[in-house]
């Protein structure tokens, strides 16, 4: 009978340990999702263009997004006045514009201006603060 009573256990554990796995994969699958909702809204008669460089598998990229997805404020303003595009350095067309704009690191943000000229960069996990005033956003 003990036995049997090793044996249960030992699939509980299994068990617990799968459900827990999956549950994992979940939330990082939930937070890929939202990390490209975020950004979902692609407004192209903005004057302000904001490149975002970024690995679907990098930690600091999905904390940023993520820091973003709980702002509502900050992601109105940032569509009001920019033009986003997501580039992932993991594609073909990803690494090549990351090597036009010497981008090295992820998270990694490029603002333009109207005339589509560079006018800053940003590189790294940053609070919303900072962004805020690296974009000239009024809230966070």
């Amino acid at each position: 009978m003990q036995i049997f009573a090793v044996i249960n256990n030992i699939k509980i554990k299994k068990i617990t340990l799968l459900t827990a796995l999956f549950l994992f994969c979940a939330s990082i699958l939930n937070a890929q999702n939202n990390f490209f909702n975020v950004f979902k809204c692609k407004n192209n008669n903005q004057e302000n263009t904001m490149l975002f460089f970024y690995n679907p598998d990098c930690t600091y990229c999905l904390r940023l997004l993520n820091d973003i997805d709980s702002n509502l404020k900050f992601q109105e303003e940032l569509h009001l006045k920019y033009a986003i595009t997501l580039i992932d350095v993991t594609t073909v067309e990803g690494q090549n514009l990351a090597a036009k704009y010497e981008v090295n690191s992820v998270p990694f943000i490029i603002r333009k201006d109207s005339d589509n000229s560079e006018v800053k960069r940003i590189k790294g996990y940053n609070s919303l603060n900072k962004i805020a005033l690296f974009l000239d956003l009024k809230s966070t």
